[in-house]
This record gives structure tokens, sequence and C-alpha cells, in this order.
């Protein structure tokens, strides 16, 4: 089974970002954002991860011991991430790039 090295072995990704989940942090649905896959999964960065076979572009916070996807929209409710989560972290958002 390939990984995720093999399918892309390079270190920066552009995503197309879709939907108002993070909003509040100005980053808007088609905005580019810049995924750097070199840097390590860190609480209070802003992700790009596969969640339950899906990409989603939420900010990663550790609390208490537990793990939490958590949008930057009050519309939209934080994820907690347990065992049984199929969570694959693909990269830090480092920029975001917005067509005038």
């Amino acid at each position: 089974r390939p990984t995720r090295s093999t399918l892309f072995p390079y270190t920066t990704l552009f995503r197309s970002v879709k939907g108002d989940s993070m909003e509040g942090l100005h980053i808007l649905s088609g905005d580019l954002v810049v995924v750097d896959r070199s840097k390590p999964l860190q609480s209070g960065r802003v992700i790009v991860c596969c969640l339950e076979g899906r990409f989603t572009l939420k900010q990663f916070v550790k609390k208490g011991g537990e793990s939490f996807l958590v949008p930057a929209n009050p519309s939209y409710k934080a994820i907690r991430l347990t065992a049984e989560s199929s969570f694959e972290y693909w990269g830090t958002a480092t920029r975001v790039i917005r067509k005038l």
C-alpha cells in the first residue's frame, strides 16, 4: 500500500479552500492555502488533514490530553479526535493566497 510520502513526495502543497469554517481567521472559500508538509503537528496551528476520508482545514488544539479540530466560525462545533477517528495529518497551513 503506498504511503503519503510516496504518493505526494513534495514538502509544499497548494489546497483550494471550500466552505466558511475558517472565515474568523480570514481564510475564505476560493482562497489557496500553502501547506508545508515538513512541519510537525503542533497545537495552535492551522492544519490540513484527512478526517473520515475527507480533507479539512482547521486549527489543531491539544487541551487536557485531548485533541480537537477547531473551526474559526461560531456556526461550527469543534471536533474531538478519538482513537476511533480516521485522522491523517497532511501539513500546516503557512500562507493564504487570495484572488482580488
